[in-house]
């Protein structure tokens, strides 16, 4: 089966995910291979002028919310992911490929799924079980040392319907969802445009 066919698109954000080969490990301690992500994500979005609302950095994969005023999701992408692969295999004296298929996209149209979508990126490592918090989570962009590279995570860019207030927003983003939530948002993000089975509003 082919690839589908990529949507260009300046109107909606798109969420993207893209696993390391065989889904093994970065092949480097995370703390390395975040300073490569963080270091190269804003070269990227400052070369391909990339809007990011929000990323977090996974043992073997990435999530990345973001717009792209000029409609150029391919070739962004493929710089980023390029680069990423170059210099993670420099790093860790590796030949083979870094990532093991092509990155996977999603368009979301409304409001409510885009706070859907950003609150199942940062609840990623507490659905692995790593930590309990979203804040404690030290590789997402709600990390400091992203938001002093100016990109910067900001629910303002989303529309967001409720108190912005912080203590606000931690809890929100760290609400709990059931199973079955979960796994509909996850087949929602397998589709070109994001749509879970059941609609949830926020």
């Amino acid at each position: 089966m082919g690839r589908s066919l990529l949507i260009r698109t300046n109107d909606f954000p798109y969420h993207v995910r893209i696993r390391s080969n065989n889904r093994e490990w970065f092949y480097l301690p995370i703390e390395e291979v975040w300073e490569i992500f963080t270091f190269q994500l804003q070269e990227t979005a400052t070369k391909h002028n990339l809007d990011i609302y929000c990323f977090t950095l996974m043992n073997n994969h990435y999530h990345l919310l973001f717009k792209t005023p000029d409609q150029n999701i391919d070739k962004a992408l493929q710089h980023l992911n390029h680069q990423i692969s170059l210099a993670i295999g420099k790093k860790a004296n590796r030949i083979n490929r870094i990532f093991g298929t092509r990155y996977k996209w999603s368009i979301v149209q409304t409001e409510n799924y885009l706070l859907r979508v950003y609150r199942y990126i940062y609840q990623n490592p507490i659905r692995a079980g790593i930590c309990e918090k979203v804040e404690v989570y030290p590789y997402n962009s709600l990390n400091s040392s992203l938001k002093s590279k100016n990109i910067i995570d900001n629910l303002d860019k989303i529309g967001a319907v409720f108190d912005k207030n912080n203590l606000t927003l931690l809890n929100w983003l760290n609400e709990k969802q059931g199973e079955d939530h979960y796994k509909q948002t996850k087949k929602g993000l397998q589709k070109k445009f994001f749509d879970p089975v059941f609609k949830r509003k926020y």
